[in-house]
């Protein structure tokens, strides 16, 4: 439980959170716990969804804006490394077709087979087109971010 974790203070370097914190009810919590746990100037990794369909329900809980990870890490006692978008217009649009196809499809075989193919294909399409046109800042798919652990921080402060 990443609101809970039963491992020491300050005993990590590095917490690697992917496709996680959008699952968690308390993110504060969350948050909070990785502070704890990572060592002054430690890093959190992380990486979550922004455009993208309910999954894992009822578990599914959260969207995050770059504004909101940002608050939500530094009110947290993080700084700020980066938090960048993944994806764009291009991605979104395929994202939301495809998803729509393969829901609709999954259950007949060989046409579920065949739209999860030219899924496939078209998604590198419109990777590359996403690269010649940089929409991802308002049509992010993905964030990604690297948060550092003030240094000055100690834990038993907390």
């Amino acid at each position: 439980d990443l609101q809970h974790m039963p491992l020491a203070d300050n005993s990590f370097d590095t917490v690697l959170s992917l496709q996680v914190l959008e699952h968690v009810p308390n993110p504060k919590a969350a948050v909070s716990e990785m502070e704890r746990v990572l060592a002054p100037g430690g890093v959190v990794i992380m990486a979550v969804p922004f455009f993208w369909y309910l999954h894992n329900e009822p578990y599914d809980y959260w969207r995050y804006t770059k504004h909101g990870l940002k608050e939500l890490f530094t009110s947290g006692g993080f700084e700020v490394v980066f938090v960048k978008p993944l994806g764009g217009l291009f991605s979104f649009l395929h994202h939301l077709l495809f998803t729509a196809a393969v829901s609709v499809t999954h259950f007949v075989p060989l046409l579920g087979q065949v739209i999860l193919w030219i899924g496939y294909v078209t998604g590198y399409v419109m990777i590359e087109l996403d690269q010649l046109v940089d929409t991802k800042r308002l049509f992010p798919l993905y964030y990604i971010g690297v948060f550092r652990k003030n240094k000055s921080r100690s834990n038993e402060t907390i």
